[in-house]
């Protein structure tokens, strides 16, 4: 957090030619439920892990680690204390029951060893009960944090009356919010995503690509991003991985030039903004 802005302390951070916005780092061991037994990332994956991975994409100097669980296992204290400990962790965004307890938690992780790198929560699902929390979305609100959505698209008229609402709030919606694979729900999708745009406190990622393709196919993905870069424009995009997630449809350069395959329109100024700029702007990441 800006100590100019939030009362915190503030970190500089080198300069990154890109930045990936969306990684996670997990122990199976300490929860995790919706990981399944057998599947290739279903292990620990630590800072260490993460390093190893982004040395085999030239170009990327730093990541935003998301938190992956949801509260219960102590994932956001640890994530902080791995990027006060990293050169690599840039921002961390945490889960939305770290707001739904009491602003004073929130506060305790902001003062920890990591906490100027928390910069705001995240929700997993469009009826995840600590949205109807009015206390918690003011706070996010008065403070100008970050809310990370990641929703089935049906979730995405909710997420547009939160972003009405709270105008505060820099509302990130992840993997190009989820689009359907079939014809008539991806009209509804794409109603929503450019009611969605038109809000200046909207930003969207351009993640999971690898994930999407396998779920909806590679054309339904090009359309969808198609879509999602005319109505964001270049100001209001982001890209990531999904590592681990990503693990399970090819490697984390695969993910990231996946991505970066469906930028190829925008001027060299336009994807500086996409691969790196943007996302140094909306998580107060410093050079």
């Amino acid at each position: 957090m800006r100590k100019d802005e939030r009362g915190q302390k503030r970190r500089r951070h080198p300069a990154c030619v890109m930045l990936d916005a969306h990684v996670h780092l997990w122990d199976p061991a300490l929860g995790y439920p919706w990981l399944r037994s057998g599947d290739p990332i279903t292990r620990p994956f630590t800072p260490a892990d993460l390093e190893e991975a982004i040395r085999t994409r030239p170009g990327v100097k730093s990541a935003v680690v998301i938190e992956a669980g949801s509260g219960e296992s102590g994932e956001l204290a640890r994530n902080l204390t791995y990027a006060a400990r990293s050169g690599l962790i840039a921002a961390v965004i945490g889960s939305m029951d770290s707001l739904t307890s009491a602003d004073g938690n929130w506060n305790s992780l902001a003062e920890r060893e990591g906490g100027e790198f928390l910069q705001g929560v995240r929700v997993s699902d469009n009826r995840d009960s600590s949205l109807s929390s009015t206390r918690a979305l003011e706070f996010l609100n008065d403070l100008g944090l970050v809310l990370e959505v990641q929703a089935p698209w049906t979730g995405l008229a909710m997420i547009l009356t939160l972003a009405s609402r709270y105008r505060g709030i820099t509302l990130v919606v992840d993997h190009l919010g989820s689009p359907p694979a079939a014809p008539v729900e991806a009209l509804r999708w794409q109603t929503s995503i450019e009611e969605l745009a038109k809000l200046p406190n909207t930003y969207c990622k351009v993640s999971a690509v690898l994930s999407m393709r396998a779920r909806i196919g590679r054309e339904a993905v090009q359309a969808a991003a198609s879509l999602s870069l005319r109505s964001f424009g270049s100001d209001r995009l982001m890209i990531g991985s999904d590592w681990p997630v990503c693990l399970q449809h090819g490697t984390y350069a695969d993910s990231l030039d996946a991505a970066l395959e469906l930028l190829s329109s925008f001027s060299s100024e336009d994807f500086d903004k996409i691969t790196a700029t943007n996302a140094a702007r909306v998580y107060s990441i410093h050079s």
